[in-house]
């Protein structure tokens, strides 16, 4: 799917609601998703995810991005 399925998934979700949003709120969450990428990806480096693709993630590759934000003291 590519190198960066996360963001495929995520500009999907952009290109639905840009119409909707505010012009901020979409470059917000286009900087949340970005982050959100790097995170993954990370994650499926170090084996803790095993795909970067949302559509192929169990509760425990969820719960592990969850854990792994929650470890730094940050929200999702």
């Amino acid at each position: 799917m590519g190198n960066h399925p996360f963001l495929k998934y995520a500009n999907g979700y952009l290109d639905t609601v840009r119409g909707y949003l505010a012009d901020e709120t979409v470059k917000c969450l286009a900087r949340r998703f970005d982050r959100m990428d790097r995170d993954v990806e990370r994650l499926v480096s170090e084996g803790l995810i095993k795909t970067a693709s949302p559509a192929k993630w169990s509760m425990n590759d969820m719960l592990a991005y969850v854990n792994y934000r929650y470890s730094l003291n940050l929200s999702l």
